[in-house]
């Protein structure tokens, strides 16, 4: 497509997350997150009859405005404000619209400390009696979580070869965000609690798969399944407000902090997309690495 030519401007939305898909390897929550704030921007543009081709930096700032009249969060207008200008960006380079839109003005961003749970608490869920397969795969899910700071999608699709139990024991997370493989030191809890669980998995197994972590029906978890482990743990451990699957690895990370952990280190275990801006300062070894996990230990 040419500029000057009609614009379809569904076609060019899924060409653009086909983009982040394919090229830039994006997670599938983060395609989805994606397209419904494209589907927002779609949307104003047709309720307020803007051409596509026509739009600039007052219509962006337009919109932003239109969505906090809505109600929506600081925090949200900013990434759905980010999300457009990337695909504005995308449609600039492939030269279908002309370079008109320049970073608007937006509500000051809300900063809320990140959830976590105490050390203590922590350590109540993780030395929970396991009795049954059920509970040593659930507890084996939370060390995963907390000790591997992994997020949901990525314990979700954790694959047979990607857990190492020799040593050091590690986890492979593969095409994590920012489309960064990484390799994540288990400690020796964590090795403990996920070997129960390999040795126990055969009980979970009802076809051939490769997915590490399965339901009683066999099947790959998936990210509501993740969060009722949680909380049913969670409530075993007299913990009974809601807690969110990530907040383990926002815990995982405070912790670290905690304990003195240079941030550096943290940020590389947790493969943050944006350690590229200070990668020359990052080129950690697996051993200081493994070191660090070491710290949150419990036995």
């Amino acid at each position: 497509m040419h500029r000057g030519e009609k614009m379809d401007i569904n076609l060019l939305i899924s060409e653009f997350l086909n983009h982040m898909e394919k090229t830039l390897r994006r997670s599938s929550n983060t395609i989805r997150a994606y397209g419904n704030d494209l589907k927002k921007f779609r949307t104003f543009l047709k309720n307020k009859g803007y051409d596509l081709a026509k739009i600039d930096t007052i219509v962006l700032q337009e919109f932003a405005a239109e969505l906090a009249l809505q109600g929506l969060s600081s925090s949200t207008i900013h990434r759905i404000i980010y999300t457009t200008r990337g695909f504005i960006t995308f449609l600039e380079d492939r030269k279908i619209i002309a370079h008109n839109v320049s970073r608007p003005q937006l509500p000051r961003l809300e900063r809320k400390l990140p959830e976590f749970l105490t050390f203590e608490e922590i350590s109540r869920i993780l030395n929970l009696p396991r009795n049954s397969p059920r509970e040593i795969r659930d507890l084996a899910i939370v060390a995963c979580l907390y000790y591997g700071g992994l997020r949901v999608s990525e314990l979700c699709n954790l694959q047979m070869d990607d857990v190492w139990f020799g040593s050091p024991a590690h986890i492979r997370v593969r095409m994590g965000k920012g489309m960064k493989d990484r390799i994540v030191p288990l400690n020796e809890d964590a090795r403990l609690k996920m070997h129960d669980y390999m040795r126990i998995r055969r009980e979970f197994v009802r076809v051939h798969t490769s997915f590490f972590f399965l339901s009683v029906r066999g099947k790959p978890l998936d990210a509501s399944s993740i969060y009722r482990i949680v909380q049913n743990t969670a409530r075993r451990a007299g913990i009974n407000r809601r807690i969110h699957p990530h907040v383990f690895r926002h815990s995982f990370a405070t912790h670290l902090l905690q304990r003195g952990v240079n941030v550096r280190i943290v940020q590389d275990l947790l493969g943050h997309a944006s350690m590229s801006t200070t990668s020359k300062y990052l080129h950690v070894g697996d051993t200081e690495k493994l070191s660090a996990v070491q710290l949150l230990s419990l036995v």
